[in-house]
């Protein structure tokens, strides 16, 4: 079962890569919400691609 506040995060990061600015994406990554570790501030253009690549797969 998910807990409201890590739904609620994944809505954050969602339109944080709608968005398409890595840092906004990188910043809702590493929410305590979100509870996702080795998240590494460099890495943040390859995050915000990978995640709007897998996103619009998904959509499309």
């Amino acid at each position: 079962m998910h807990s409201l506040p890590g739904v609620v995060a994944v809505g954050y990061i969602n339109e944080a890569i709608d968005e398409g600015n890595p840092l906004r994406t990188l910043e809702t990554l590493l929410l305590p919400t979100a509870n996702i570790s080795d998240v590494d501030p460099a890495h943040a253009q390859h995050y915000q691609d990978v995640l709007y690549h897998a996103k619009s797969q998904k959509l499309g």
